[in-house]
């Protein structure tokens, strides 16, 4: 027959064993450390550019609210993912090496509105390789846009800037450190807790 459990007395015990528990969390956030750190280098390389709008070339008689204007800035900005820029990068990319698979392309860039400014940004082991890629795609992007504005796709009032260069990433980047040190540490709080039981159980 299971013996009720008393939450006081489990508890009082919990309490009792708190440098286990606390050894435990340590031990297992320095291993979620350890593991980011001794994983291969990420390196990042980014371009940027700009949206934004000029209201000397806005006709409109109804109001013009900032719906409108996030809007407008974002079906430009966001040209640079259209499916036309996608297709073209991949195809480039899988034919100088620096993808393997289409998907590859996808799960490592980001693509950053802050206010008028964006910012595109591709991860890779290799430097060089984010950098060219990055470069590549920007260029394709400013030029799926220049050809939008000739067929006056887009509205006068839009404008964009030119994207600024990639250069080569100097540091790799250290995302999802503090996300693997907290996992780390909740696990060892688990593990410390049963780590706990187990002990109270040998001794009786």
């Amino acid at each position: 027959m299971t013996s009720e459990i008393n939450p006081g007395k489990e508890l009082s015990r919990l309490l009792r064993s708190w440098w286990v528990i606390a050894l435990s969390m340590i031990l297992f956030g320095a291993a979620g450390y350890l593991f980011h750190t001794l994983r291969p280098p990420i390196y990042e390389a980014s371009a940027e550019y700009n949206v934004w709008l000029d209201f000397n070339y806005l006709t409109t008689d109804r109001e013009f609210t900032e719906y409108d204007e996030d809007l407008s800035i974002n079906a430009v900005g966001n040209a640079y993912v259209s499916p036309v820029v996608l297709e073209k990068v991949t195809a480039e990319a899988l034919k100088q090496g620096w993808i393997q698979a289409k998907n590859e392309l996808i799960l490592n860039y980001k693509l950053e509105r802050k206010h008028e400014s964006w910012e595109l940004r591709y991860l890779s082991s290799d430097p060089q390789l984010a950098m060219s890629l990055v470069n590549f795609w920007a260029k394709a992007g400013y030029d799926h846009l220049i050809e939008l504005e000739k067929a006056q796709a887009i509205p006068a009032y839009v404008r964009f800037s030119e994207p600024s260069q990639a250069v080569l990433p100097a540091k790799p980047v250290r995302y999802g450190r503090n996300n693997l040190i907290l996992a780390g540490m909740l696990v060892g709080m688990v593990a410390g807790i049963f780590l706990s039981g187990w002990t109270a159980q040998k001794k009786k």
